[in-house]
């Protein structure tokens, strides 16, 4: 960059493609655009790593870059850098680590559609319309990807940075246009390439391998040994585990954090339940995040202490501890205990379960792997639903009031859970998201109570949610998979109340103060939700 401008390379098929981009050249004020014909785009980003001495730009000849990339990028490379100090790739379009959800901050004339993101995104894969490249990473790795030609560098990168612990990324900070669709057929095609099916059997697992243009049934190359001799130790590796060692790796500095907790001191054998639940979810997912556990409760320390003792007890991997709050003026319990444990929590997210209900540990990496340190990122995930019945035992009194008799589970079943999707229909007035589905950031969440009365009961679930929604920055990542389950218990629920007043007062005095709070709250937002579909 001797001239101070950003270092552009343009990977061109043929010249005719060169000798335009060296005509639009003279747009880019703040690029050093250099065309490159090639019929092997991975072996020339590798040649060009060599050569660079900080991060560099490519793309494909068929994209169209904004003025001011240069600056986009200087930003982008100050974001990575801290928050994946091992990124080697970084683009604007890439799926997520399930295979499920495309994040795309590319714009596509012929299909339109835009999206954009509050931070950098971790993915599994990447597209190569656009690539910032840091070549002191790449320039590292000792497992290569084959140097195909005529065959699009994103996936063969992509693999290759799962192979070496290279995190991939994606960022708005790279939008770029292009005015033809997609293609998957050059993808498609690689599993005909000898030199690609040669490299994926020797080194992966994998039946299917997710690709932003679509999933590669790969299913015919791999190696099955290590389903016909398990007992024979094979090098090949499954792409999920190597992408959790890339995040491992990437959050070696600053790992997200969250804080799971409750809200009162009732039904103890539910409790008990829950705090096992957090106990196995930590186990789970402490190797991409930190877990802290807390209960918040408005009874006496010297009424709970024991009951809390107890639990640390049994349950050591819950690192449990306890917060006591005084409930303050106007305010009633339940809103007010949410609102004191945001204001206590000194994690990045925070977690709300009721302790009749509980926490699916085996879903701990689903959560961890979506969430970004300090990111105002609100993550809404699905729930499950189940019908119970608690009855009295004979014999076995209760730690609960004295005299009273222990419970314990005499039926259960399955019922319609929460979905996740249906995030969108808050914004019609209908509550869908149970305060279990919905992982709040902290630091967001602080600024935003700072503001607000809350001076309503039942909602309190909904007020939190609206109140995070309609903040002036934030962002939602849907996950489509039960993080808990709600437990369904007859009338003790207030949630199946036959005497809806409560509710109505709340929902009525929440919305009143949600609808009026200037503070990020854009009439725009609720104009789009409620227009017909046009």
């Amino acid at each position: 960059m001797p001239d101070g401008r950003f270092r552009l390379y343009v990977l061109c098929a043929a010249a005719a493609s060169a000798r335009k981009w060296e005509t639009l050249a003279g747009f880019y004020y703040d690029l050093e655009v250099n065309p490159v014909v090639t019929v092997s785009a991975i072996e020339t980003i590798r040649h060009l790593a060599t050569l660079a001495e900080r991060p560099f730009l490519v793309c494909r000849d068929d994209m169209w870059l904004g003025r001011g990339l240069s600056t986009q990028a200087e930003l982008l490379i100050e974001e990575l850098s801290a928050r994946f100090p091992n990124w080697a790739l970084c683009g604007n379009r890439g799926m997520r680590w399930d295979g499920q959800r495309l994040y795309d901050y590319s714009y596509d004339m012929s299909s339109g559609g835009l999206q954009t993101a509050t931070c950098a995104h971790p993915v599994i894969s990447l597209d190569d319309g656009v690539l910032l490249v840091n070549p002191s990473v790449l320039n590292g790795h000792k497992a290569l990807a084959p140097p195909l030609k005529h065959r699009r560098p994103g996936v063969l990168l992509s693999l290759e940075c799962l192979q070496n612990g290279s995190a991939m990324a994606v960022s708005p900070h790279l939008l770029a246009m292009r005015t033809g669709a997609a293609e998957i057929e050059d993808e498609a095609a690689l599993d005909t390439d000898p030199g690609f099916r040669e490299y994926y059997r020797a080194a992966f697992l994998n039946h299917h391998c997710a690709t932003p243009d679509g999933m590669l049934d790969l299913s015919e190359i791999v190696d099955y040994r290590y389903v016909s001799e398990p007992w024979v130790h094979v090098p090949q590796q499954d792409l999920l585990d190597l992408y959790d060692q890339c995040l491992e790796a990437s959050r070696a500095v600053v790992r997200p954090s969250v804080t799971i907790c409750r809200t009162q001191f009732l039904r103890l054998e539910m409790l008990e339940r829950a705090v096992l639940s957090f106990a196995a979810f930590r186990q789970h997912a402490c190797p991409l995040i930190d877990v802290e556990v807390r209960l918040i409760t408005d009874a006496s320390p010297d009424a709970v202490a024991p009951e809390v003792r107890r639990l640390q007890q049994i349950h050591p991997g819950a690192a449990l501890e306890c917060w006591y709050h005084e409930i303050r003026p106007k305010r009633y319990s339940r809103t007010d205990l949410l609102l004191a444990a945001v204001e206590r929590a000194g994690t990045g997210y925070i977690w709300f379960i009721d302790d009749d209900d509980f926490v699916n540990a085996a879903t701990g990496p689903a959560l961890a792997r979506s969430l970004v340190a300090g990111a105002p990122l609100v993550i809404v995930a699905s729930s499950g639903v189940i019908k119970e019945t608690w009855e009295a035992e004979n014999e076995a009194p209760s730690r609960g009031a004295p005299g009273a008799q222990g419970l314990e589970l005499t039926h259960s079943e399955q019922a319609p859970s929460y979905q996740a999707a249906h995030i969108f229909r808050i914004l019609k007035g209908l509550n869908f998201v149970p305060i279990c589905s919905m992982i709040l950031p902290v630091a967001l969440m602080q600024d935003r109570i700072s503001k607000v009365q809350a001076l309503g009961d039942y909602n309190e679930d909904y007020f939190l949610l609206l109140l995070a929604l309609t903040a002036s920055r934030v962002e939602v990542c849907l996950l489509d998979c039960e993080l808990s389950s709600v437990s369904i218990s007859g009338d003790e629920n207030t949630v199946t109340q036959k005497d809806r007043s409560g509710w109505h007062l709340s929902l009525a005095t929440f919305l009143l103060e949600i609808m009026n709070n200037t503070e990020g709250n854009s009439p725009f937002l609720w104009q789009l939700a409620n227009t017909p579909r046009w």
